[in-house]
């Protein structure tokens, strides 16, 4: 995608006035929960970065029940595996035929640890990717790392994803890319405005099957929004909540 070379503007001082409750659909758990939104001043109008995974380690997803022993990768509950002798440590993407291998670790910004808007909207950057590794993974390290422990979507990614691997499954990840991201500077907190490109992904079972209802296609302009505050212990920006803000079909 294509990114115009124009600054990114951050809107200041506006406050968290009033939340609506709505059934957000989480489009990369393939689950439902309810989370609260702020009712936000502005909408997303100026392009930004898209959300791509920066390499440092990489992590094999947790083999399903039903792969030989042959398979070029043996699992662990956490979905970090050793590769076989003749995996060359290449990203394989996940198919019908087994769950992702070697897949980048998303690496956190410096930026995240900055108490700047700027560092607002690097830890939901990196936030995305943190889902999208957990989706390939079931790792949910690198997202806990940026989110609170207070964070309903992040908990039910967490939790439907680890259903799927759990039960032998894996999933391909549905990739994210911002498309556009306006940030606001609340009392106590940062709201950022996006419009999200979702690549297309799925669910498949033990037997490679695709698991019903999972099958989700490529969106793009999909409005969400991220709540995020400075930690001080941590010293780092963190996801207190993501909504998606477009009406549920």
């Amino acid at each position: 995608m294509t990114t115009l070379p124009t600054p990114r503007r951050t809107l200041r001082r506006h406050r968290l006035t009033r939340t609506s409750t709505f059934g957000a659909a989480l489009l990369l758990a393939l689950a439902a929960c309810g989370a609260d939104s702020p009712d936000p001043d502005a909408s997303p109008s100026e392009p930004s970065a898209s959300v791509t995974p920066g390499p440092a380690t990489t992590t094999t997803a947790a083999a399903p029940a039903s792969e030989s022993e042959s398979s070029s990768a043996s699992a662990t509950a956490g979905g970090s595996t050793s590769g076989s002798p003749t995996d060359d440590g290449a990203y394989v993407p996940a198919s019908e035929k087994g769950p992702a291998r070697n897949v980048p670790k998303p690496v956190m910004p410096e930026a995240v640890k900055e108490d700047t808007p700027e560092g607002a909207e690097a830890a939901v950057e990196y936030w995305w990717d943190a889902v999208y590794y957990l989706q390939q993974t079931n790792d949910p390290e690198p997202l806990k790392a940026v989110s609170t422990t207070e964070c309903k979507i992040c908990s039910s990614y967490i939790d439907t994803i680890d259903q799927i691997y759990t039960s032998g499954g894996w999933h391909t990840g549905t990739a994210p890319s911002i498309d556009s991201i306006i940030t606001q500077d609340l009392e106590y907190a940062s709201s950022s405005t996006m419009l999200m490109t979702i690549e297309a992904g799925r669910a498949y079972s033990e037997d490679g099957a695709v698991v019903a209802d999972t099958e989700v296609p490529r969106e793009s302009k999909q409005p969400w929004r991220a709540i995020t505050r400075f930690d001080d212990a941590k010293s780092r920006w963190l996801v207190e909540e993501a909504t998606y803000e477009g009406a549920d079909e």
